[in-house]
Formats: C-alpha cells, structure tokens, sequence
C-alpha cells in the first residue's frame, strides 16, 4: 500500500516540476523583455559550456579550459548585472519549486525530504476518513469535567475509570507500533468511545504512520457493494487498507447488518491483521454476552483474546454536554 501512495506522489512532484519549468520560462521571458541581452549572453555561456566539454572528452587541449573558465565566469556576472538591472531578484527566478531542498524531486541526497514525508502524511491523512473529527477531537480538546467522581456502582467512579482508559489510549499512540495489545472499546453510547478513537487516530497519523478509520456499516456495505456490485467509489486499493494500514480503527462494531460474508469477513480481517501483528482499536456498544450472540465463537475468541478491554461505564456525557450548553 505504501507503495501505491508513494509512486501517487512521485507523479505529483513530476507535476510539479512542471509547472516549475514552465514558471521558470515565463519569468525569464519577463527578463528578456527588459534586458533582451541575457538571452544572448546565456546562449554564449552555453556554448562556452559546450566547448568545456569538448574538453572533458579529450577533443581540445587541456590548457584552454583556463580561458573558457574566465570567459565563462565574465558572461555569467554579466548576465547576472543585466538581470539585477531589469529589477528582478536571483529568488524570483530561482523560486518555483514548491520546495526549493529537493527542487521536486521528494530526495535530497538519496534521503527522503521533509516535503516527501509531509506529503506522504498528507495522503495518510486523506485515507483516513478522519481529517474533519481530529481538528476538534482530540487529546489536546479531552476534557473529564462531566465525567461523575461518584462511585455508581462498579468498584469505581467513572471519572477515575476514564482517567484509566485515557491513559491507556495515551500508551497506544505514544508506543505505536510497538503497542502491548490491540485495544476494545466497549460501553453504552455517548461516553467517550469515539471521542478516544479520534485522539489516537490524530497521534498516530501526526507520527507518520497510515490509519484507516471506518464505521462497521461503512465498512461492510463496502465490501459487500465491491464484491456483488462493483463500488467505484470503494477502490480496491482501500479494500487494501483495512488489511494493510499501519493501525485500524472499527468503530462502532455491532451497529452494521450482519450477514454470513460480513462475519466471514470480519474473521479474515481480524485474523490477518493479528498474524501479521498490524495494531487495531475496536470500539463497540455490545456488552460480553451481545458480542457472543452477535458474532460467531471464531470471532469473539479472537477479539477477546487477542485484544485489552477498556469498559466504559456511567452517564451520557453527550447529554451532559448538551445539557450545560442550552
């Protein structure tokens, strides 16, 4: 997969270089305009280059290149006064590559440029059907205040519970991909889940690596749309993601309509990932008893043995915050 992506940025940066070669035209037209004795002046100096490499191959004697050299490096200050007179600067006409380190070329000394890994981000990013939720959700944005410091019933308060959890979700992304387990969700809606799915999808993506985020519904509509309908708008190369992204997040496991091919295929997607030790976080609605019923033996023995479970418990917090904001 990363594969794909990286030969989808190499025809950017072949696209960039040109527009930057057509850029660079116009400008020099600009300069031609007001001094249309640089256009003679380089056509000397690129003959003077010629004639050096005649030298270089053995065609002319060695003693001349001195003078070729002087006579060159005469022709260039004087194009470059010409140029300075015409008001126009050395960065105006060297300026047109989006990045000036690796000229669009994505390498600066056989080593990946700052720019490549932005892009390379930048479509991680896109993939992750995320861009929009991790602007607002995220570790910076958690807050606890609505979360009860009241014992309610579960040997601890939820507001301690979720510092637990948070914690947790802090250990995953600060460790990936090393992470000690896969992570589960699981709890009644509007207490957080998503909220923390969002958190560690932005940390994960912001370290560099690819995270492919999708709700199960979308998940398995998709597939099910790809394999009996063709969905062009589910490439196969995101088909590919969901087994070959750096981390995948599920959410809301349980919610999809549940077929023999979308457990089938829940399993493989599982199963690969797991051997292959490719990070996922799962949340779900289901308690224990529902997942089992839900999903086959197969499944809940991989998810609940292959997984840390996080439960959360106690009120709403989507009311709550709905609730103080009216």
């Amino acid at each position: 997969m990363n594969s794909d992506l990286r030969r989808m940025i190499s025809r950017e940066y072949e696209r960039d270089r040109i527009q930057a070669k057509r850029l660079s035209r116009e400008r020099m037209q600009e300069v031609y305009a007001k001094e249309p004795a640089v256009r003679e002046l380089e056509m000397e100096i690129s003959a003077q280059g010629f004639l050096l490499a005649k030298i270089v191959l053995g065609e002319m004697d060695l003693h001349a290149a001195h003078g070729i050299r002087a006579r060159q490096k005469s022709l260039v200050a004087e194009k470059n006064r010409l140029i300075e007179r015409a008001g126009v600067t050395r960065e105006y006409l060297e300026d047109v590559h989006r990045c000036r380190l690796c000229k669009d070329t994505g390498f600066v000394n056989n080593v990946s440029c700052v720019c490549f890994k932005s892009k390379l981000i930048e479509k991680f990013y896109s993939l992750s059907n995320v861009s929009k939720s991790i602007e607002n959700e995220n570790f910076a944005t958690f807050s606890f205040d609505h979360y009860a410091t009241e014992d309610c019933g579960h040997g601890i308060s939820q507001y301690d519970n979720m510092r637990l959890i948070y914690s947790a979700a802090k250990e995953f992304a600060a460790r990936f991909p090393n992470v000690p387990s896969n992570l589960l969700f699981h709890g009644e809606t509007g207490l957080g889940k998503t909220f923390l799915c969002n958190c560690i999808a932005r940390e994960v993506l912001d370290a560099g690596f690819l995270v492919l985020y999708v709700t199960a519904p979308q998940l398995f509509k998709k597939i099910e749309d790809k394999r009996f309908g063709g969905d062009e708008e589910f490439a196969d190369t995101q088909i590919d993601l969901v087994y070959e992204a750096d981390l995948l997040i599920i959410d809301d496991l349980g919610s999809e309509f549940g077929t023999v091919v979308t457990k089938s295929e829940l399993f493989n997607i599982l199963n690969s990932r797991i051997l292959e030790h490719k990070p996922m976080l799962i949340s779900t609605n289901l308690s224990y008893e529902d997942f089992r019923d839900t999903y086959s033996d197969r499944i809940y023995s991989r998810v609940f043995g292959g997984f840390k479970l996080m439960k959360f418990f106690g009120d709403d917090i989507r009311a709550l915050k709905k609730f103080a904001n009216s």
